[in-house]
């Protein structure tokens, strides 16, 4: 059995069934990539194992898997900061659940 083949959003909404695949080519190679699920407040959630976060260095990608099955209802936004000071690259992705 083979994975899906990721296709792309036509808009930042997904069902509990569904998986969301970020990829994101950054400026710089990340020294210490640090990506967080936040809550619609901006306080940090803790996914666990429904969160993948990989940096595939042959193509410069960082790439963050996440099961939506573990969300309920409602809007997120995952946080990607490349670096460890105030200068560093960031990036952030809104999207909503639903059922």
């Amino acid at each position: 059995i083979g994975r899906a083949v990721a296709e792309p959003a036509g808009a930042p909404i997904f069902r509990r069934g569904e998986r969301l695949r970020l990829e994101w080519q950054p400026t710089t190679t990340p020294v210490a990539p640090d990506v967080r699920l936040l809550d619609r407040r901006g306080g940090t959630l803790n996914p666990g194992a429904s969160m993948a976060v990989t940096f595939d260095a042959t193509q410069r990608i960082l790439r963050v898997e996440l099961y939506i099955a573990a969300l309920a209802e409602g809007d997120y936004v995952i946080e990607a900061r490349l670096g460890v000071d105030d200068n560093d690259e960031r990036q952030w992705i809104a999207f909503r659940v639903t059922r």
